[in-house]
């Protein structure tokens, strides 16, 4: 695999952030789908133009505030932290504790995809680096569902996130948002 490029549901998408070009070209890049058995690479060009165009981001530029939100999100987001912590947890914790939660919440998918299994899972977050932040939601004692980002000078890639399916109805997602 290029040092650029990861795996990701059957396509490859860059390691570098959406504002950032790819250096390799579009035949480079064929031959990687190729050579990785890929269906398709996915990038952005024209990141953050002024013409609308049929992909986007959300671009934040600055701080939000609780206040920011409508009643009804500010309401779910309290529902959310009722018993719930969320907080930055080491790697080890999701290798160890997180394939529950990824196996429960991909079991609620309606795709075609085929689910990773624990080894898959595991040998996955070990090959990431210190670039990656993960957060972990806790519901009272026990982890219930967690997140892993890609952090890039002052860009954050919110790239997975799992919630346990049981805990939906709790609204903890909205507290990790």
């Amino acid at each position: 695999m290029n040092k650029n490029w990861r795996k990701y549901q059957g396509s490859l998408i860059p390691l570098s952030p959406p504002h950032q070009l790819v250096p390799e070209s579009n035949l480079e890049i064929a031959d990687l789908v190729k050579s990785n058995n890929s269906h398709f690479a996915r990038w952005t060009t024209k990141f953050d133009c002024k013409e609308k165009t049929n992909f986007w981001y959300i671009i934040c530029d600055s701080q939000f505030d609780l206040s920011d939100y409508s009643k009804n999100t500010r309401n779910q987001i309290r529902k959310g932290l009722i018993g719930c912590r969320v907080c930055i947890v080491a790697k080890e914790i999701i290798i160890e504790q997180g394939f529950e939660i990824y196996q429960a919440a991909f079991l609620k998918y309606n795709t075609h995809s085929k689910s990773k299994n624990k080894a898959e899972f595991q040998d996955e977050l070990l090959s990431f680096g210190s670039e990656w932040e993960f957060w972990g939601i806790y519901n009272e004692d026990k982890i219930i569902g967690y997140c892993q980002n890609k952090i890039t000078g002052k860009y954050c890639d919110y790239s997975t996130i799992k919630i346990h399916p049981d805990y939906f109805k709790l609204f903890r997602s909205y507290g990790l948002f």
